[in-house]
């Protein structure tokens, strides 16, 4: 059970949903003899799922709350293959060693902290190992982290906010797994298919990937972005269900600004984004986003049916370019 004080501090929130668990589990695809990682081991619900699945794994976990790292140990005491440390993943000398050295694991699987707190030593010290990343999100560091532990070959699966894939502040991070992973599957989900929490984000996403050291085929390969979940469930049989999947390739990818995944079955709208002389940048200085300051005069809705759409004016669609019609 996770604390309110943890989830404080730590950003600790657990999957507590099967689906989820399972899926990320089956991306890994297990063999016998692997080598696993959990980096941020929480209560042990992605451990439980994988020694279900087998027992022919060897496991760390890794856990900074040194009270569920008393508890995972008891819990898998009977466990010879199951080995439980408490440390910071992001500054462990000895994960630093593993890194080092080309990485040491087959298999990663995690829900990393999101925007948990960090002292300002503890900033400083991270931004000196990640120097090119946003050290205030956690997530971000955990998956560039995760991506030095791997083995050539090597697969992790990973549940995070869905910023990543946007947001200027991660353009590095963008850039590094673009050019040093392949991406194997991504799907994206409301947030509120996580149980039981809120933590600010509107939407997730589990990225499964490769590790390759071959930046000319990873930025050709393709991958699979899959959307338009109406129900948790409908990860337990993807196939099946009618969903929104659409295929890029990493260097697609790349040659958009910033690297970002515009991710949108309209060819229009990413053809005008890349193609743009000006962007709001040129304008006025973004940092996360856009602020209008004044929404009830710059922003309108479609229909009043839109979430708080009483309270804006309602757009002439007339006046709104969907990439169908000729003109604006």
């Amino acid at each position: 059970m996770v604390m309110l004080h943890d989830a404080k501090v730590y950003q600790a929130y657990y999957t507590k949903s099967a689906p989820i668990v399972n899926y990320m589990v089956n991306q890994l695809s297990l063999l016998p003899g692997d080598k696993v990682l959990e980096p941020c081991g929480g209560d042990g619900v992605f451990i439980d799922a994988i020694l279900d699945k087998t027992k022919l794994v060897d496991i760390d976990i890794v856990e900074l709350n040194e009270a569920a790292a008393a508890l995972l140990t008891a819990k898998y005491h009977d466990y010879s293959n199951v080995h439980v440390s408490v440390a910071d993943t992001l500054l462990d000398n000895d994960l630093s060693l593993v890194s080092a050295f080309g990485g040491g694991y087959d298999k990663i699987i995690a829900n990393p902290p999101y925007g948990a707190w960090q002292d300002f030593a503890k900033r400083d010290k991270l931004r000196k190992i990640f120097p090119s990343l946003y050290t205030k999100e956690t997530y971000s560091l955990f998956l560039y982290r995760c991506i030095q532990l791997l083995k050539e070959g090597g697969t992790l699966t990973f549940i995070i906010p869905d910023t990543f894939l946007n947001l200027h502040y991660h353009t590095s991070l963008r850039s590094f797994f673009l050019t040093n992973t392949k991406i194997k599957e991504l799907v994206l989900f409301p947030s509120d298919f996580f149980p039981g929490v809120n933590f600010g984000y509107a939407n997730l996403a589990i990225i499964s990937l490769e590790k390759c050291g071959d930046i000319e085929t990873n930025k050709d390969n393709c991958f699979k972005v899959i959307k338009g979940f109406k129900r948790v469930e409908q990860l337990l049989d993807i196939e099946a269900s009618n969903l929104i999947s659409l295929a890029f390739t990493q260097r697609e990818v790349l040659s958009n600004p910033d690297h970002a995944f515009l991710i949108n079955e309209n060819v229009d709208v990413v053809n005008t984004i890349n193609q743009a002389n000006i962007i709001i940048g040129d304008i006025a200085k973004c940092v996360t986003g856009f602020y209008s300051g004044n929404d009830k005069k710059f922003l309108k809705v479609k229909s009043v049916d839109v979430r708080n759409g009483k309270n804006y004016e309602i757009i002439n669609p007339q006046k709104v370019y969907s990439g169908v019609e000729d003109g604006i």
